[in-house]
């Protein structure tokens, strides 16, 4: 009696994990047609993102924003030394954004990262000995 009971449950998770399988590719497609140019094929290492977001990269991992319609690399904190990167950045940000509410931000963290890439490179002056008496 139990096994009539259960024959018609097992049946029905049968067909739904079969059904899982058929209907995963359309899903994915879906999902894919959803995504932004770059997030369709993931990093090596990286897992396949099921739900896209808005969030976009651009080749160098910066975060791209999209500011009255056109595109540009958002300048995030300039970590690991990429002073020239964060300069380069700000000068093509103010470049296609001169009017952009930031731009008194922009400008402030290129002469922040100009500073930093000219103590960098600057060679250090040895020091003066004192004069002889």
């Amino acid at each position: 009696m139990a096994s009539k009971a259960l024959q018609p449950l097992l049946i029905y998770a049968v067909l739904l994990a079969l059904s899982a399988v058929f209907i995963s590719p359309f899903l994915w497609m879906l999902s894919t047609s959803l995504k932004h140019e770059s997030r369709i094929f993931p990093k090596p290492g990286e897992p396949p993102q099921w739900i896209p977001t808005t969030a976009r990269v651009d080749a160098g991992g910066r975060p791209v924003v999209v500011y009255e319609g056109r595109e540009g690399v958002d300048l995030g904190p300039d970590e690991m030394g990429r002073h020239a990167e964060v300069i380069e950045s700000a000068d093509r940000y103010l470049e296609l954004y001169p009017t952009s509410p930031r731009v008194g931000e922009i400008r402030q963290k290129r002469t922040a990262a100009t500073l930093k890439l000219a103590a960098e490179v600057a060679p250090t002056a040895p020091e003066q000995a004192a004069p002889a008496p």
